[in-house]
């Protein structure tokens, strides 16, 4: 059974789940429309994907069903970031 603080908690971390995507569009709309990629750091993206992958592992493992929910809806547009990085970078 769980304790009001743990069922706070909870929903905290799927509150975020929602906020968290929405703080990447900004970054994605200046992406597309400018095409470059000037003073974005690749690698602080993909060290945060690790991080985040990370931390998805362990909300699997330990059967935290809110942290997968949080974690893995912002590794769908870190994601998306890092792919639209690489292609404005080395192939466009």
């Amino acid at each position: 059974m769980k304790n009001s603080a743990n069922i706070l908690a909870d929903r905290l971390i799927y509150l975020t789940s929602f906020i968290i995507p929405l703080i990447f569009l900004p970054q994605i709309h200046v992406l597309l429309v400018s095409k470059t990629t000037a003073g974005i750091s690749l690698l602080m993206l993909l060290l945060s994907a690790l991080v985040q992958s990370i931390y998805l592992f362990k909300a699997f493992a330990s059967k935290q069903r809110a942290l997968l929910v949080s974690v893995s809806s912002s590794l769908i547009p870190l994601n998306g970031v890092i792919m639209l990085v690489i292609y404005y970078r080395y192939f466009f």
